[in-house]
């Protein structure tokens, strides 16, 4: 991310005249998560607080953060995911019987999810898509 490299954004506008460049960053470079001034709307009421995050940076909008610190939380679970779709592809998944319904459950969704991605490729593929259109 560029944010508080005031030298980069301004060769990035300099490069890139008749794009829209956000006024806040030009005046403070780290307005992406330190917004340089409070605004108010019509009624007076604050709606960014300064030293906030901009409310358009994706990264910072509490929804999003909560999303991304969970999936981190998650992320032993997520591997094991992999590891289970890797066996399903490979033949090599134990017996159900030898399966924590965690495990099942992992190797069915991932399952899922790889055959979505097949499907895609290959719907792509009868259409002529090549794979970095999509």
């Amino acid at each position: 991310m560029l944010q508080a490299d005031a030298e980069t954004q301004a060769e990035i506008r300099e490069e890139s005249p008749d794009k829209t460049h956000c006024r806040y960053l030009e005046r403070c470079p780290r307005a992406c998560t330190e917004f340089p001034e409070t605004i108010t709307d019509a009624a007076g009421k604050v709606t960014v607080d300064a030293g906030s995050p901009c409310p358009n940076n994706p990264f910072e909008q509490p929804r999003v953060k909560a999303m991304t610190e969970a999936l981190e939380n998650k992320a032993g679970l997520l591997g094991e995911g992999d590891r289970m779709g890797d066996l399903v592809d490979l033949g090599l998944l134990p017996g159900l019987y030898d399966l924590t319904p965690e495990e099942f459950e992992a190797a069915r969704i991932v399952r899922g999810y790889r055959r979505a991605q097949e499907l895609r490729v290959i719907a792509g593929v009868r259409l002529g898509v090549r794979q970095s259109e999509e």
